[in-house]
């Protein structure tokens, strides 16, 4: 959106750039599967997982498990796992705003947090769905590059959501964009989604610069294409406007979310990764 430098990468870099994402997205993933990101949650399915109190109020009592009650002082339910397959839609902004580098693009992170979070549901045995102009699985290694290369290409037209009816009811939904121009979108399509029991989580990706705006004196602001579209000779005067819409527009994205029980997080590029991967599946939960 924003700065002074930082044009589209040249296609000389393109091929090295996908290589270098798909081998950092295994790499991230591994990581994470070695760690303790993983939630299990419990569901209607087959499989035991574990008793609990019952809860007056919000459970029925037709789920009492009478025969673990009888061992105990109180009432229990019997909990099961969800067993079948989860479905995770990962959609991606791939306007040319986001490819501006600074050092590393919001494409390149979008496009590491799509693969990786792709890898860990997949070895969950969850059902992955990246949106690249339309839904593809993450099942084969030809189907992981053909993502990369399409997430790190950029688009000409305006990003698209998926329609409510494309996506598996019940399910699980993660949007990936600066959310600078896509209020009023949201607004029509989440509560949509929340409508068919899809929960979700809209992670803004911003660089630096777009948090804080650092930048005073004489300051010439550039397009994707590196054409002039602002500049002052006053930058810093524009710093606390700015902010206020920065602000503005978050509250709005939580608003939205809230609405529809969904959460909103904020990430900067020049965060780790796996904190920001972190977040992601803490907000989205697994299996």
């Amino acid at each position: 959106m924003m700065g002074h430098a930082g044009i589209l990468p040249d296609a000389k870099r393109y091929s090295d750039e996908v290589e270098t994402i798909l081998l950092e997205a295994r790499r991230l993933s591994r990581s994470i599967r070695m760690g303790e990101h993983g939630r299990r949650s419990a569901g209607a399915g087959s499989d035991f997982w574990q008793f609990r109190k019952f809860e007056n109020g919000l459970d029925s009592p037709r789920l009492i498990n009478w025969k673990q009650s009888a061992k105990s002082d109180g009432l229990f339910v019997r909990e099961t796992e969800w067993s079948a397959p989860q479905t995770l839609s990962i959609m991606v902004n791939r306007t040319a705003d986001n490819f501006i580098d600074h050092p590393k693009s919001k494409a390149y992170l979008n496009t590491l947090i799509a693969l990786t979070l792709g890898y860990v549901y997949s070895d969950a045995s969850e059902k992955v769905r990246i949106d690249c102009g339309e839904f593809l699985q993450m099942d084969r290694p030809s189907d992981q590059a053909e993502i990369a290369e399409t997430l790190m290409q950029p688009s000409n037209q305006a990003w698209q959501l998926s329609t409510a009816n494309n996506i598996p009811q019940n399910s699980k939904a993660l949007l990936l964009s600066s959310f600078f121009n896509d209020t009023e979108k949201l607004s029509e399509y989440v509560p949509k989604y929340a409508e068919r029991g899809v929960t979700g989580c809209l992670l803004q990706v911003l660089t630096k610069d777009e948090i804080t705006f650092p930048f005073s004196g004489r300051v010439k602001f550039v397009n994707a294409t590196g054409s002039t579209v602002f500049q002052s000779d006053q930058a810093r005067a524009l710093r606390a406007e700015y902010l206020e819409k920065l602000q503005q527009n978050k509250e709005r994205l939580q608003s939205v979310a809230a609405a529809c029980g969904w959460t909103v997080l904020t990430a900067s590029i020049e965060l780790d990764p796996r904190e920001v991967l972190g977040l992601c599946i803490e907000q989205l939960g697994m299996r």
